[in-house]
């Protein structure tokens, strides 16, 4: 029996391996939807109150961006199409505790399109890509108008699984660091020192000048408090500059 496309699809969005077009989605064994690559997912921790990861630089509010239509949308199929021009946009309810994640449409004259007119003219927004699909737009037009305009809250931060993270500090005592690589993150601490030209103690020390380099500090010198599973807190002994990697 051929495979019925909606049931493929449905499947999948369930995270159900599609196995057999004879077996009902609970009756396949568990799976998942999409290849993920490390360099696609969100390294951020993002505050469940949109406005405070914007003013963290993680996150962006566009308001009432215009859309661009498809220039490669087929005859006939012209308006159906319409580009942000922009990816990872965070949709409802991913971010935990969701406090105001929203993502609402509008037409060209800034009129909201509820859950009703969405439903009606088959408009769907991906946000992952950024791009709104308009399954019906003649009809559209005939009570709204084109271009349309979105305002959502879009990922800005940094992307990848595993890659290092480096967190340098000027002049601190204290230095807090959120993360989302769980409860044991693998930590280096480093401070920055002043060594002779050819190295620390080297023969330039004095004659030809100094340069400085980062060295491995003595953890005689820092103590280091893991907060939770998001959190680590390194407090110095004295003044240092340096920087934190961690994985």
């Amino acid at each position: 029996m051929a495979w019925d496309r909606l049931d493929f699809l449905f499947k999948l969005a369930q995270n159900r391996r599609p196995t057999s077009t004879a077996k009902r989605v609970l009756e396949e064994t568990a799976g998942f939807a999409q290849i993920l690559l490390g360099q696609q997912l969100f390294q951020e921790v993002l505050d469940s109150d949109p406005a405070v990861a914007v003013t963290s630089g993680h996150v962006v509010k566009d308001e009432l961006l215009v859309l661009a239509a498809d220039p490669t949308t087929p005859t006939g199929e012209e308006n159906s199409i319409w580009l942000t021009g922009n990816e990872d946009y965070i949709p409802p309810n991913i971010v935990p505790g969701d406090l105001g994640y929203t993502t609402r449409l509008y037409d060209n004259s800034n009129v909201f399109l509820v859950d009703g007119k969405m439903d009606e003219y088959g408009i769907i927004f991906v946000h992952k890509y950024g791009v709104a699909l308009v399954q019906d737009p003649i009809g559209f037009q005939t009570e709204f108008s084109f271009p349309l305009k979105v305002t959502a809250y879009r990922y800005t931060g940094g992307k990848g699984a595993g890659a290092s993270r480096v967190v340098p500090f000027t002049a601190q005592t204290e230095v807090l660091v959120s993360h989302n690589l769980g409860r044991r993150p693998m930590i280096q601490i480093q401070k920055r020192a002043s060594g002779g030209l050819f190295g620390r103690g080297g023969f330039g020390s004095g004659g030809f000048g100094t340069s400085q380099f980062l060295a491995p500090m003595n953890p005689a010198l820092y103590r280091l408090y893991h907060e939770d599973n998001n959190t680590f807190r390194v407090i110095f002994e004295n003044v240092y500059d340096g920087q934190i990697t961690y994985i």
